[in-house]
């Protein structure tokens, strides 16, 4: 029968059928042209891909990366994470579910005491898993348990990673709640409605405890310090002293010992306003205290820009306490001196912005500014701002002042 070099194979079917009784003689022209049609577009694929081929390959490489992109795009990347260790997890159960299976439960003629009940089963049960090589030596159990300590430390090795990723994210989001409550309190510094300016503040404390709760409570001293902040700011003087003190203690988790120390002095700072709030007549508590503050700090000086704004707010909370005391005024005078040499030394050394994009500098030249007529009123007038300077006892009247290092605490 003949149907043509393209229908050979196709001929050589027929012919086995027809010696097995099978008349495909009326078949052969349908034979003959099913033949010529994929031999014709066999070599119109050919064809095409000697004369595209590479733009084929080009346009198939450019949709396998677009579809790559979409389905593991950043935004669905955690669904494809979901379903990666779905599939995994059911896969495990369902092999240990096998091997379990296999050890616990003997065949009907065999004992469950006998120690080698499972061997024969459990054999089965990994060659079947494919856990025994194809070449190798041992028996399946060494070597499913070589396999298995491999997984092992790939999974401690996988597992290093998630964790690692998780604190990532944790500190992410300790952040992001950190800038909202941030936000939220100067918002509530700028607000003029008392009632706009308690929730604003009240916000800001709950997000800032908010990140003491998603991240390591126990080391992060920046969010506690917004924390007891917030809590002067909104006149709880008893949580706020607490909270202080709390900060003190994680100071001891910084390293860096400037860090650590110039933290410990602010903290020395507010406890002994709140200390001379408590005690409007004197307070030597609040004396020993911002004297601790400043020689915690005097090993780093001299002090710039906004330390040095710190350092003259310092010298300045010293002076109003010293006013309180007896015997005190020339220490007081001393200390009036020292904080207008901090601000003017911000000023002296702070070049004056022309430009549109000077924010900063202008915002720290006029925090100095204030600062030195703070001290100049105090001087002549013996007028110190008692609001800015002592925190109200849950009198949310007050205007607050901002959170942060810019010298309006």
């Amino acid at each position: 029968m003949d149907c043509g070099a393209a229908g050979d194979l196709l001929c050589r079917v027929s012919g086995w059928l027809y010696e097995l009784g099978i008349d495909v003689t009326q078949w052969t022209p349908t034979f003959r042209q099913l033949g010529n049609g994929l031999s014709e577009f066999f070599w119109r694929i050919v064809e095409l891909a000697q004369a595209h081929g590479e733009k084929l390959f080009g346009l198939a490489g450019f949709s396998f990366g677009v579809w790559r992109w979409w389905y593991y795009r950043e935004s669905v990347l955690h669904k494809r994470l979901q379903e990666y260790l779905a599939e995994q997890d059911r896969r495990l159960r369902q092999a240990r579910s096998d091997v379990i299976e296999a050890i616990l439960r003997p065949g009907p003629k065999r004992q469950f005491t006998d120690p080698l009940f499972a061997v024969g089963p459990l054999r089965r049960v990994l060659r079947r898993r494919r856990w025994n090589a194809l070449i190798g030596v041992g028996t399946a159990e060494t070597q499913a348990d070589r396999s298995l300590n491999r997984a092992l430390r790939e999974v401690e090795r996988r597992l290093g990673i998630a964790v690692g990723a998780l604190t990532s994210l944790r500190s992410q989001m300790a952040s992001a709640y950190l800038l909202k409550g941030a936000i939220a309190s100067a918002r509530a510094s700028r607000a003029r409605d008392v009632a706009t300016r308690i929730d604003l503040d009240d916000r800001a404390l709950i997000q800032f405890r908010t990140v003491l709760q998603v991240h390591d409570y126990e080391r992060d001293a920046q969010a506690k310090e917004y924390e007891a902040h917030q809590l002067r700011r909104l006149g709880h003087l008893t949580e706020a002293e607490n909270a202080y003190e709390q900060l003190e203690d994680l100071a001891a988790w910084i390293a860096d010992d400037k860090e650590r120390k110039l933290l410990l002095a602010r903290a020395r700072r507010y406890r002994a306003q709140i200390a001379q709030a408590r005690a409007p007549g004197g307070s030597t508590n609040a004396r020993d205290l911002i004297v601790e503050a400043k020689n915690l700090r005097s090993e780093f000086a001299p002090f710039r820009d906004w330390e040095s704004i710190e350092q003259g707010d310092l010298h300045y909370v010293e002076a109003f306490i010293r006013s309180r005391l007896h015997n005190h005024h020339q220490i007081e005078q001393q200390q009036l001196s020292l904080a207008e040499t901090s601000y003017g030394n911000v000023l002296l050394h702070t070049p004056k912005s022309r430009w549109f994009f000077g924010g900063s500098t202008r915002r720290i030249r006029a925090t100095a500014r204030a600062g030195v007529e703070r001290v100049r009123r105090a001087r002549e007038r013996c007028n110190y701002e008692v609001e800015w300077l002592l925190p109200g006892s849950n009198n949310s009247e007050q205007p607050p002042s901002a959170v942060g290092n810019t010298g309006g605490q």
